[in-house]
């Protein structure tokens, strides 16, 4: 062993092995410039995980070895990374270790990346480069080369934003209070009668996917591990602990199962705990964003929106998603007020968690580069400016390379198929209709970074700082026009669009004849403005207001912007992709749309409390306490069918989900299973999940061939069907029907519209007292299915 005496390091007085030390004395002796950089342990990291990662995927080695040691060498160079990086760092900049662990990833996520372009086989001697692999290598180094010297990496001394923390004992606070207490409520809203709910999808994952993803990760078999392209890690690892105790059979999937009920709550209960954690780690990153009043209103208004309790009861990604996406968000806005380096790297961590939960994740990236200009002001010093765009620029490409690497560690299906690592985001299903126009964008820009120094993003930055504050008022301004034409769209009818039929087809209704793109973006809203309480569309109103009279002036101006901003650009990306947001799709927003109502509560609240009255304990605890009970009365007026809640708002003749996720049809087989003789009883029903409760025999399907066209002769005792499915089943059986000539299809159509438009069934459940939203349950001697005429 030896000592490393170098002062102008941070090795001092660390011990390393005789090997690392006489490397280290022979490059200092050829080379004592390029000592100084490899003593680096960030950088000696990077090229040693960059040298493991060639080996490992960029040669194939697996081909040779077998998969089981390129696994091994894998997890081995992760251990020697971590200790390395641990080691050779002091103690008092050991809390910086995970932000150390996680930058030393760039350069193996560039050079995985660089591995698309290049074939390397040992069992063939065959080694082929491509201009787009040399391309990448220059483009990777230019990276690391900027990245090394950056100050991002190695911020001031003097600078007090990197200055250690003193540990702050935990006070008790009145938002503190406040949070305490929208957990509790939140996880015991969400706790009632978990099991007892038949959803929609879920039986892909309990009976397909989860168990099958855990199967192939006992038997060794990681490219396999890809069980969906969502791609549903998260929901698989943290739902999957429910397979200690239950074992769920495929076959039953559509058959009745006397322990769904216990089952559906073991796999979700999980998901429900993990989503009120991370509902503790948004009202953190949110006070850091602002203050800790905002973040307790955020927190709180997240905590009572029925549509998030809904959705963090249900086995599906969407159920986490939400939270990871979020706390992305928050984390880069805490950065933007506090400079701490530490809130990037959380940002780019929960940035990963939520690529690996669902691949519409990735539009966090694109939306940080649009929102770029916006964050410079006119006072910036022109000399600098371009100084202070590459370091966003960095903070940028830091986020994406920490949320790949993230991605890339708890993936094990990336781990012997790189190329996954695209189809899990720029080659996502989501983002196939516009992949090549954000492909170009992002070549033009690193193209103009490159070689023309950033001219173009510069004059951009220059002309939105010249013009920030009225653009600041304009986003506002187009926000509210769009929830202005939304409210007249529904209220008066001006101008009419058929929300009901969009909503109803979001994939498909962009294809409908006379709905423009201009409806189609104005339909986003519909869920989300409808998909809420009064009480944050009221504060959400507030936000606009005070952006609108204020512009930037405002300290809760930016954050309030990016906010408005975020929603707008994901309704574009939507429009663009021709897809209709619907309240599962557009999940992430809700929480985003909880914080501008918070800052535009807590604005509203400043104008008439001063800043000494906030300081105090009762007022702000009484206002909190008040807000929080208007809030939790909606949650509790949709309890227990929270994901189909409804604003007040919304005429009682509409819905705001029109593709719900089943509820009622618990309650609907519990009526059944009521009834003498349930187990002898054949029923049709029109949504599968009903079948997992009901105890006699179940047949399902709808708008499906075989059924539909089945020329049947058995007799249904009773009939299920859900009114949310009436207009797809008469998109498929009306031009049948219509027909001048009806062919031999259309003679044998089984009329299961009959059953939506039954005017007296014989027990019904309704959602809300919503005709849109009514189960009805019809005996099957009652109603005639043969195609007799219209």
């Amino acid at each position: 062993m030896c000592i490393i005496k170098h002062k102008e390091t941070i090795f001092h007085s660390c011990q390393v092995d005789p090997i690392v030390s006489y490397f280290m004395k022979f490059v200092d002796q050829k080379h004592a410039a390029f000592t100084g950089m490899l003593k680096q342990p960030l950088l000696l990291a990077s090229l040693f995980w960059s040298l493991v990662f060639v080996i490992v995927f960029a040669t194939d080695i697996r081909y040779t070895f077998g998969d089981k040691v390129a696994l091994t060498l894998s997890l081995a160079a992760c251990c020697s990374l971590a200790i390395l990086t641990w080691r050779h760092t002091h103690k008092e900049n050991r809390r910086h270790a995970l932000a150390l662990f996680m930058f030393a990833a760039t350069a193996p996520t560039l050079v995985l990346l660089g591995t698309m372009f290049l074939d390397v086989r040992f069992t063939s001697s065959r080694i082929v480069f491509n201009a787009w692999f040399l391309l990448f290598c220059f483009i990777a180094l230019r990276y690391l080369s900027k990245t090394h010297s950056s100050s991002f990496l190695h911020p001031a001394a003097n600078d007090p934003s990197h200055a250690p923390r003193r540990q702050k004992r935990f006070h008790i606070t009145p938002p503190r209070l406040i949070v305490l207490s929208a957990l509790v409520f939140f996880f015991a809203s969400g706790a009632i009668h978990i099991g007892r709910q038949a959803v929609v999808d879920e039986a892909l994952w309990t009976y397909d996917r989860i168990p099958r993803f855990f199967e192939n990760l006992r038997q060794g078999e990681f490219a396999n591990t890809r069980v969906s392209d969502k791609p549903g890690l998260t929901i698989s690892l943290i739902s999957g602990v429910a397979l200690t105790r239950y074992t769920p059979d495929p076959l039953s999937e559509r058959q009745y199962d006397p322990q769904a009920e216990e089952m559906y709550g073991a796999f979700r209960l999980p998901i429900l705990i993990m989503a009120t954690l991370l509902l503790a780690l948004i009202f953190r990153f949110a006070s850091r964003a602002t203050d800790e009043y905002t973040g307790a209103l955020t927190t709180l208004l997240i905590a009572t929106s029925p549509v998030l309790i809904g959705a963090s009861r249900i086995i599906n990604p969407d159920a986490l998603l939400w939270g990871f996406f979020s706390l992305a968000f928050f984390a880069y806005f805490a950065f933007l007020k506090t400079k701490h380096r530490l809130d990037i790297i959380w940002s780019g961590i929960f940035f990963g968690l939520a690529l690996a939960t669902k691949y519409v994740s990735n539009f966090f990236i694109i939306y940080l580069l649009a929102f770029l200009p916006f964050i410079f002001t006119a006072a910036e010093n022109p000399a600098h400016l371009r100084h202070s765009l590459l370091d966003r620029l960095r903070e940028i490409a830091s986020i994406f390379i920490i949320g790949l690497s993230t991605l890339l560690i708890l993936y094990p299906a990336i781990w012997l198929r790189p190329d996954r690592l695209l189809t899990a985001t720029f080659l996502s299903q989501a983002y196939t209709a516009v992949a090549l126009p954000i492909g170009l964008l992002v070549l033009f820009l690193i193209a103009d970074m490159l070689f023309r120094k950033s001219a173009f993003l510069l004059f951009l930055s220059r002309l939105v700082a010249r013009y920030r504050s009225a653009l600041f008022r304009s986003i506002a301004i187009v926000f509210a026009c769009c929830v202005i034409i939304l409210l007249a769209s529904v209220w008066l009818n001006i101008p009419p669009i058929d929300f009901p039929r969009l909503l109803a087809s979001p994939k498909s209704s962009f294809e409908f004849e006379g709905v423009s793109s201009f409806a189609f973006y104005i339909a986003n809203f519909y869920p989300l403005i409808f998909g809420i309480s009064p009480l944050l569309l009221l504060g959400a109103i507030a936000g606009m207001i005070v952006l609108i009279r204020t512009g930037d002036r405002t300290r809760h101006g930016l954050p309030l912007l990016g906010g408005l901003l975020f929603i707008l650009c994901y309704y574009a990306g939507a429009t663009a992709s021709a897809v209709l947001s619907v309240t599962r799709y557009q999940i992430v927003i809700f929480p985003i749309f909880a914080f501008i109502s918070a800052i535009g509560i807590r604005c509203l609240l400043s104008s008439f409390l001063s800043d000494t009255k906030w300081k105090t304990a009762a007022v702000p605890l009484i206002v909190l306490i008040l807000i929080g009970s208007g809030a939790a009365y909606s949650a509790i007026h949709a309890a227990p069918y929270f994901s189909s809640y409804s604003s007040l708002l919304l005429p009682r003749s509409l819905v705001t989900e029109y593709k719900d996720m089943g509820d009622g049809l618990y309650e609907a087989a519990a009526y059944l299973n009521a009834l003498p003789n349930a187990t002898s009883l054949t029923v049709y029903t029109d949504r599968t999940p009903l079948c997992r409760f009901f105890v006699g025999t179940c047949l399902t399907g709808f708008a499906n061939t075989k059924l539909m066209f089945k020329h049947t002769t058995e007799h249904y005792d009773y009939i299920v069907v859900h009114s949310s499915n009436q207009a797809r089943v008469h998109r498929f059986a009306d031009p049948l029907l219509a027909a001048p000539h009806p062919n031999t299809d259309a003679l044998r159509l089984v009329r299961y519209d009959r059953a939506y438009d039954f005017p007296d069934p014989d027990h019904s459940i309704s959602i809300h007292d919503r005709p849109g939203q009514i189960i009805k349950i019809i005996r099957g001697d009652r109603i005639s299915l043969k195609n007799d005429g219209p």
